[in-house]
């Protein structure tokens, strides 16, 4: 196996380790501990059946383990398949402040692969409360990638009614 590859998982890994020691990782219920050891473990494509099992299962646990998998992965396609499995979920999760917190830092986030990710796992998503999120991803004072990846999930949305993505509708007429 490449060094490269190494070098990230266990970088990914000892990011959530010392996350979790310092108390900064949100408390998981035990299901939720159980998709984060899957979700963090394994090539990608021990990762993608992983997301498959949880787009399946379409267990609310593995919100915030999906998450944090999109915006660590160095692959956009895991990001996007996250974004589909949170959409078989629904937007319950976002009732969990931890959700809420891990998208918001996905936002806030400095470097530019991890929005770009945020971006694709929310346009996959693709409920309307995830409109604000998008919206502020695909603002002009974000870097070109990530203002353009993000103006490309806005088109993945499809909005129900008149009210829904006002916010992303908003972004996509001031680009």
């Amino acid at each position: 196996m490449p060094l490269l590859v190494l070098s990230r998982r266990w970088a990914v890994l000892s990011l959530l380790a010392l996350l979790t020691l310092g108390g900064i990782a949100p408390r998981l219920t035990a299901d939720a501990a159980k998709w984060r050891e899957r979700l963090t473990k394994g090539d990608p494509d021990e990762l993608f059946a992983s997301v498959q099992a949880a787009l399946t299962s379409k267990d609310a646990s593995a919100a915030l383990p999906l998450i944090e998998l999109a915006l660590a992965t160095p692959h956009g396609h895991l990001a996007v398949a996250a974004g589909e499995a949170l959409a078989a979920i629904g937007p319950a999760p976002l009732k969990d402040g931890d959700v809420l917190k891990a998208v918001a830092a996905g936002v806030k986030a400095k470097e530019d692969a991890r929005q770009v990710n945020l971006a694709r796992l929310l346009g996959a998503w693709g409920v309307p409360e995830v409109d604000k999120h998008l919206a502020q991803l695909a603002a002009g004072r974000r870097a070109p990638e990530v203002q353009a990846e993000a103006l490309f999930c806005c088109g993945m949305l499809t909005p129900g009614g008149e009210q829904d993505f006002p916010e992303v509708k908003a972004a996509v007429l001031a680009a």
